[in-house]
């Protein structure tokens, strides 16, 4: 099983966000695997592409947020120091 999925026994957990931060925390994890499976002198034109990808999905499903790589840097930090445990990038607000 990939961390960068929401792992079978939080799906529960995961269901009770608001759709829209569900949307937003799967396009995230598809940067985070993006960029850390990117080869070796590439990885700020995966950045650059993962998250112009991951915004135009974004906005097909009408999801009002637009991904930034600065704050996805701190982001990526975070859920890498959790041990890449997707909860720890849920937006807390």
């Amino acid at each position: 099983m990939s961390t960068y999925h929401i792992p079978a026994g939080d799906v529960e957990a995961f269901a009770e966000l608001p759709i829209g931060h569900q949307v937003e925390l799967q396009a995230m994890l598809q940067v985070f695997w993006r960029v850390d499976h990117a080869q070796h002198g590439t990885t700020m034109q995966v950045w650059h592409e993962a998250i112009r990808d991951a915004n135009a999905y974004l906005e097909a499903r009408g999801v009002e947020c637009e991904f930034r790589r600065r704050t996805l840097y701190g982001l990526r930090k975070r859920f890498h120091d959790a041990g890449q445990y997707w909860a720890a990038c849920v937006d807390r607000r």
